[in-house]
């Protein structure tokens, strides 16, 4: 019974919260690249147009910023509904396998009185 639960229950609750462990690893990521595209961009216009031009390196810097933030804005929930989500599904798991182990020993014990009792099962 514990293995039918291991292997049909656990991973149909565990099914999308590698969605969610993508999301929370992969968003930073995101982030630093729109930061180096951000930054190539500032360089590039501080290459072209020389230091006397802030509004091309205010985009530049712009870009890296905002998405820099917006990595950070995905990531960050992210990470915190996978890891409630987790500790969630854990705890489930855990009463599953309580109430599995206490239908057990009820089982134990009904045949340990069937037997004392001298009551004979039959297997028809």
């Amino acid at each position: 019974m514990s293995e039918e639960i291991q292997l049909n229950c656990i991973p149909h609750l565990e099914k999308h919260l590698n969605i969610l462990d993508s999301l929370a690893r992969g968003a930073p990521l995101l982030g630093l690249l729109g930061t180096v595209v951000g930054m190539i961009k500032l360089f590039g216009a501080i290459s072209q147009t020389g230091l006397g031009e802030p509004d091309a390196l205010a985009r530049g810097i712009g870009i890296a910023l905002i998405t820099t933030a917006a990595g950070l804005t995905v990531a960050i929930p992210t990470f915190f509904a996978h890891s409630y989500f987790t500790s969630q599904v854990d705890h489930f798991v855990l009463e599953i396998e309580k109430g599995v182990a206490w239908l057990l020993r009820q089982l134990e014990m009904r045949s340990l009185i069937a037997k004392s009792i001298g009551f004979k099962e039959s297997h028809e």
